[in-house]
């Protein structure tokens, strides 16, 4: 009995001991990656992990790394300021009797505080060294924070991109000013069945020349057809040019 306890208590002890070095191996792993550091910690770190890889100029390579990763944060922060002034500009020149304009102006604000909560950011104060691995060097990145704004931030923006390409008012004529709201209404829909009809057109002479086969009328019909269709886009592309070069249509708003 006393030498079952014995093993029990060697066991036990044993496995305590594997235990504390695994705890200790992660630790160590985790330490490996170094996060949320500023610019001259983070070359530091990558240039030690250069100089145990035995990569030489291992300093100057880390400050190239490093100052390259920060000018590509801080383009991403120029970007979204970018594609929010656009979006201002869209918002604000939605219509009043617009049905998206409340929520453009709701979607409009979240974005804003999102981008303003990223490009607030230092980029040289968010950076994280990933250690180097099998086949792959040590690099630097973006830490959590940073990735994490940028991922909120463009989540906004693309929501309220996404609002203002939808209909003001689905399968609807709009009501209000003939001039303002029925008018480039009617003409955003007869360009839109006028290429219709020409993809309609130019599938019918296809498909007449491919089961023409030795039929020389079919085959002279399909040319014809297919001609006409030709014609009949080079002055719709035309007009199309031409109302959008005088007007402020927006064409897209169908969609």
């Amino acid at each position: 009995m006393r030498k079952f306890f014995t093993n029990v208590l060697a066991g036990t002890l044993l496995l305590l001991s594997v235990s504390g070095m695994s705890f200790a191996d992660g630790d160590i792993a985790e330490e490996s990656h170094v996060r949320n550091l500023k610019r001259d910690h983070a070359i530091s770190h990558l240039t030690d992990e250069y100089n145990v890889l035995k990569i030489g100029k291992a300093a100057d390579r880390a400050e190239k790394e490093v100052d390259a990763m920060i000018d590509s944060m801080e383009n991403m922060q120029r970007d979204m300021e970018v594609a929010l002034d656009e979006l201002e500009t869209r918002v604000d020149s939605l219509q009043i009797r617009d049905s998206r304009k409340k929520r453009a102006e709701e979607l409009f604000e979240n974005a804003e505080n999102a981008v303003e909560k990223f490009t607030d950011l230092e980029p040289d104060s968010h950076l994280d060294v990933q250690p180097a691995g099998v086949g792959v060097l040590p690099r630097v990145t973006a830490d959590g924070e940073f990735n994490s704004r940028e991922g909120a931030a463009q989540g906004a923006i693309s929501e309220l991109r996404t609002h203002l390409i939808r209909p003001a008012r689905p399968g609807a004529v709009p009501t209000g000013d003939v001039v303002s709201d029925f008018i480039p209404q009617l003409i955003r829909q007869l360009f839109r069945f006028a290429w219709l009809a020409i993809f309609i057109a130019l599938t019918v002479a296809g498909v007449m020349l491919i089961t023409a086969h030795d039929n020389e009328e079919r085959v002279t019909k399909a040319k014809s057809i297919f001609t006409i269709t030709l014609i009949g886009f080079a002055f719709v592309t035309l007009a199309f040019a031409l109302v959008k070069a005088i007007t402020d249509i927006d064409f897209f708003n169908f969609i």
